[in-house]
């Protein structure tokens, strides 16, 4: 997610921009895992 985020923040390519978003939904899955362990840490 870090590496896509890194190459989408200055890309001009079409390709690789279609790339990076198609992988968004595994990204917000990832994204709402990460959310809910922080949420149990917090009690």
């Amino acid at each position: 997610m870090l590496q896509d985020r890194n190459l989408s923040s200055h890309t001009y390519r079409d390709g690789l921009a279609r790339e990076i978003h198609a992988r968004i939904p595994q990204h917000a899955s990832q994204l709402r895992g990460l959310l809910s362990a922080l949420l149990r840490q917090a009690g």
